[in-house]
């Protein structure tokens, strides 16, 4: 009798990374590129960085890669990996052996920001969001539309005579954690991947405040990248801060890198005043990009 495939999924270490890059994204188009270098730090950020490996015979057919946010007690699912033969008949069950069976005291939910960008600008860990061909699989797997989120870039940029506001750096503390725990929902999208960011940008010393009477009044997330600034997290509190005043504090940091472009990864649909604002102090259109922010409630 021929003996019957052998396929698991396992939780890899750092020692596999390699091995797990060399699984092509999920639906990708081939002209897509991964950042290697910027892959590499990302996964030593933290031990909340989890990958999986879907095995085949001792093949690597597929994976995924997840974020634990701690303060959140969530998941995000940040990317998912599969030789195309294999799509159709095993990319379910190796997104389902990734996530968690059953609520627990540490993860009540799990988040995915699907884009819908065939071909994203950025490469990925820069680009958190999913293929748009995974909407129906998470919908399968019983992931559930939360709301429409937006990226919005900013090209050809120039500046109007406006007051430019300063920023201080700041690291993860707990007046910053206050802060957004004031935020999310409101002026900050209330999801694992914005934890995610913030942490990020804290350890790469690019993590931002706007300071006011009272304490920290904006946080904002910056990240350099050919030639542009990535605002990876945006957030603030509007009855202490005005729009303009936290578009001049982009607009400053733009022009004080000298950078061309301008990209808000990460913002909800009810934040025109500072989409407006931006408009205004960088001379320039706003370029808008839809996702859907998807959550599987355990």
């Amino acid at each position: 009798m021929p003996e019957r495939d052998m396929i698991f999924n396992k939780r890899i270490g750092r020692s596999d990374v390699e091995t797990w890059l060399e699984i092509p994204e999920c639906f990708a188009d081939r002209r897509n590129q991964m950042d290697h270098q910027s892959f590499r730090r990302f996964v030593n950020l933290t031990d909340d960085i989890l990958l999986y490996m879907t095995v085949l015979d001792e093949q690597p057919i597929g994976g995924t890669i997840l974020f634990r946010a701690r303060d959140r007690l969530g998941l995000a699912l940040l990317g998912v990996r599969m030789r195309g033969e294999y799509i159709q008949n095993l990319l379910l069950s190796t997104i389902k052996a990734s996530l968690p069976f059953f609520r627990t005291a540490s993860i009540r939910d799990v988040d995915a920001i699907v884009s819908s960008e065939t071909n994203p600008q950025l490469p990925f860990p820069r680009n958190l969001f999913l293929n748009p061909a995974l909407g129906s699989a998470l919908d399968e797997i019983g992931f559930e539309k939360v709301e429409d989120v937006l990226s919005i870039r900013f090209e050809n940029i120039g500046f109007a005579d406006v007051q430019m506001q300063d920023t201080v750096k700041r690291e993860m503390s707990e007046d910053i954690r206050s802060f957004v725990w004031k935020s999310v929902g409101r002026t900050m999208v209330d999801c694992s991947h914005t934890w995610l960011s913030l942490l990020r940008a804290s350890s790469d010393g690019e993590l931002h405040a706007i300071l006011g009477a009272n304490g920290v009044v904006a946080v904002l997330g910056l990240e350099e990248y050919a030639k542009g600034l990535i605002v990876p997290v945006i957030g603030y509190e509007p009855e202490s801060i005005a729009p303009l005043t936290l578009a001049s504090a982009l607009a400053y940091e733009v022009d004080r890198r000298k950078t061309q472009w301008l990209e808000i990864r990460l913002i909800g649909e009810e934040d025109r005043e500072v989409v407006d604002s931006l408009k205004g102090v960088l001379c320039a259109e706003p370029i808008k990009t839809r996702h859907s922010l998807m959550r599987l409630r355990i």
